[in-house]
């Protein structure tokens, strides 16, 4: 659905809280259901590409599963969007609404 990486310029609008310092890659993913998702996590942990990739990071890779808003376009395109992160030295999974 879509990925995203830091921005390392300068923050020029003050009002906007922009952690700075850090290098962040993060990737949004639609999955029909939680099957789905896991099927695709547990394919992608015996990769030994994303394996190594993985190994790299300065941070574990952190999975949010989100829900879409009532009033998202994403509602009814799947159960869950799912973002992992490398913000976070821990992995975990939270539900966010």
């Amino acid at each position: 659905m879509g990925q995203f990486v830091t921005e390392p310029a300068l923050n020029t609008f003050p009002r906007l809280p922009v952690r700075e310092g850090e290098s962040v890659f993060v990737w949004f993913a639609a999955f029909a259901d939680a099957h789905a998702q896991a099927w695709y996590e547990a394919a992608a942990a015996a990769d030994p590409v994303i394996v190594a990739w993985t190994r790299r990071l300065d941070a574990l890779p952190e999975t949010l599963r989100l829900a879409p808003t009532p009033g998202s376009l994403l509602r009814g395109a799947s159960s869950s969007i799912t973002s992992p992160t490398t913000s976070s030295p821990t992995t975990s999974t939270r539900e966010h609404a």
